[in-house]
């Protein structure tokens, strides 16, 4: 099974550093600097959409609640943030894991891992 992510961060140094590390990892990425693709997402159909909460003219809780009532089961969402006290609205937005930034590139990698692995 090819392993799909969908990144969506408006720092555009985050995004290709998040590109490049899964891209390495085998992954097929699909990266944007905004929430536009959410729309498109059953046609890339990805296991794992990581976004940020804090995007440009756009709430990344918001986008995890489109795509969770689109998508009940899959794929799995990793929302990240600066905001550290951003967790528990994350989660009641419907993402499965919550990252505080600064982050761990490793950690982010096993959690979409573990996602594709039906862990």
């Amino acid at each position: 099974m090819k392993k799909r992510i969908l990144v969506i961060d408006d720092d555009i140094t985050i995004l290709q550093a998040l590109q490049m590390t899964f891209e390495d990892e085998g992954y097929e990425v699909e990266a944007s600097p905004n929430g536009k693709p959410v729309e498109s997402i059953n046609g890339y159909q990805p296991n794992v959409v990581l976004l940020d909460i804090m995007l440009a003219g756009e709430d990344g809780r918001k986008l995890a609640k489109k795509i969770r009532s689109k998508f009940p089961d899959k794929p799995t969402i990793i929302i990240i943030s600066a905001m550290a006290d951003a967790k528990e609205s994350a989660l009641k937005s419907g993402a499965d894991h919550f990252v505080a930034k600064p982050f761990d590139l490793d950690h982010i990698v096993e959690l979409a891992d573990q996602a594709c692995n039906g862990g």
